[in-house]
């Protein structure tokens, strides 16, 4: 492992104190404050799109008490997360993780946690296809069985 010369700063589901968390606009905010990543949450879909959500329902950030893997990509792209953090954000909707991958910079990467143990083969499908860089991002999960499947990235 290299030694950092300082400690890296990871923004907790984005700058989630300035805007919705697990948004794009958390994920710039963080960018922007000068962190080195943006911890974000992927979840899939039920078409299989990694997406970016923390809980399995829609409840906490929507008002709705449906599963996030019960969803389509087409419904869950049009559900507003943004309106119970602010007026501000209202209209701000749940992001791929396509979309927050291209928030990526040469200073500024993603530390992804993995929600569902099976969602690894969806994840580096969207990573090879948007041909990212590798040392900007770090996984983390729960389940190994997804860390492990992600090896194939390397």
């Amino acid at each position: 492992m290299t030694r950092l010369s300082r400690p890296l700063v990871v923004a907790h589901r984005g700058n989630s104190a300035l805007a919705p968390e697990n948004t794009l606009a958390a994920i710039r905010a963080a960018s922007m404050a000068g962190a080195d990543f943006a911890e974000c949450d992927v979840r899939l879909s039920r078409d299989s799109v990694p997406i970016l959500a923390h809980d399995q329902t829609l409840h906490r950030t929507a008002g709705l008490g449906a599963k996030v893997a019960d969803l389509d990509w087409d419904d869950l792209q049009t559900i507003d997360v943004g309106g119970w953090f602010s007026p501000c954000f209202a209209g701000e909707t749940i992001p791929s993780l396509a979309a927050a991958l291209s928030c990526m910079t040469a200073s500024f990467g993603l530390v992804l946690e993995l929600k569902d143990a099976d969602m690894a083969p969806a994840v580096a499908e969207v990573i090879r296809r948007e041909e990212c860089d590798l040392g900007s991002l770090v996984f983390f999960s729960f389940y190994m069985k997804a860390l492990r499947e992600l090896d194939v990235l390397g």
